[in-house]
């Protein structure tokens, strides 16, 4: 990064935005052959019958003790999304730190690192010993993507007017609803995103996302 300061913060959904991957709690699940649990353990979520932690826990339990190769390996298969590393460089380039937000799973950022070493990364974390789940750990709860943001611009000295977002679901619009300098949605599946956005980009290559971010970054410094 040039300069001696991080000029400014570029922050990341993982699945959906940086991974083809709309969520890696559901690819597991599928892996795992507990999606039907996994399902009712949402409906009771969203009808406010149990906590975000309280969801997460009983999701985990599903594959507590189990043989967890088959997920393991759905989660090799995992692909980025076109131009991740030239488009995260790029962003680099110009001064920015660049990182993860996610409520997915650590596993899935492993395999994003392979490509490029992110200034920050918080997701949540399963707990692996060998081949089995032994517990897991909340770092982002459903909504808090904005407090965790604020936080990481804190951490750096990064005024929130300098910081872009960008996101593809409705989990991201905690983040969308903050007063950071650049809402971006990558192909939202969420309509209630789309709306927060200031740019909404569609396509298959991150490149287009950067481009938006470093003329957006520009525009600060004329």
């Amino acid at each position: 990064m040039r300069g001696t300061s991080p000029k400014g913060i570029a922050a990341f959904d993982m699945d959906g935005t940086l991974v083809r991957l709309e969520s890696s709690w559901q690819l597991i699940h599928e892996a795992m052959g507990t999606l039907g649990k996994a399902r009712e353990n949402m409906e009771r979520y969203r009808r406010g019958e149990i906590s975000y932690d309280e969801w997460a826990e009983l999701d985990v339990a599903c594959w507590i003790g189990k043989n967890f190769s088959p997920a393991l390996r759905a989660l090799s298969m995992v692909k980025p999304v076109d131009d991740l590393k030239e488009a995260l460089e790029m962003l680099r380039e110009e001064g920015l730190l660049v990182g993860v937000v996610s409520s997915g799973l650590d596993l899935v950022l492993k395999r994003v690192e392979t490509l490029f070493e992110f200034d920050f990364a918080v997701t949540n974390e399963l707990i692996l010993d060998g081949s089995r789940v032994v517990g897991w750990k909340v770092n982002v709860p459903f909504n808090a993507k904005g407090e965790i943001v604020k936080r990481v611009a804190s951490k750096f000295q990064v005024p929130l007017a300098r910081v872009a977002v960008i996101g593809d679901a409705e989990n991201d619009l905690e983040m969308f609803r903050i007063p950071v300098g650049l809402r971006v949605a990558f192909n939202p599946s969420s309509e209630a995103l789309e709306r927060e956005a200031d740019v909404v980009v569609r396509s298959d290559s991150l490149l287009d996302v950067a481009q938006v971010v470093v003329e957006w970054f520009h525009a600060l410094r004329t």
